[in-house]
């Protein structure tokens, strides 16, 4: 993969002169001999929760976790909220109901929504085609999903 494009970490305090040094590197260690954490996955190779549908996470942890919902006509997320999690949706496919603290809004492909913690959500499915979700969580906090 190409320098430029690799996930890559760093300290808030790098300057934007040290981000450009950083792409000057051979494998995960830097010509200064700082390591770098770069992670890699591909979706072909994980599973959905459910097998064929719902949660499949791409990474998770340690600041955040992110992976592609996949909703069958008639499934929904299930109402929750978060106490401390931030919680991101990108929809690239379908046109369901997206429930914000019940409040009903129809999404439609290129939607994103951003919602902030203690915000109850569900998304529901009630169209007649598949719906492909993105999201991301942030911080990273497993055990922070409560239900509604």
């Amino acid at each position: 993969m190409h320098p430029d494009i690799m996930p890559l970490q760093f300290t808030p305090r790098k300057s934007l002169l040290e981000v450009q040094e950083a792409r000057a590197w051979w494998g995960n260690e830097r010509l200064d001999g700082e390591v770098i954490r770069v992670e890699h996955t591909n979706e072909n190779d994980l599973e959905y929760r459910h097998g064929t549908h719902g949660p499949k996470y791409l990474f998770r942890g340690p600041r955040h976790e992110w992976g592609i919902i996949l909703l069958r006509p008639g499934d929904s997320l299930s109402a929750h909220k978060h106490a401390q999690v931030e919680e991101t949706f990108f929809f690239e496919s379908g046109t369901p109901c997206m429930v914000i603290d019940g409040r009903e809004h129809r999404v439609r492909p290129g939607d994103a929504f951003r919602l902030e913690p203690m915000e109850s959500h569900d998304i529901i499915n009630d169209g007649e085609t598949e719906c492909r979700i993105i999201f991301i969580k942030c911080p990273y906090l497993p055990d922070d999903k409560q239900a509604v």
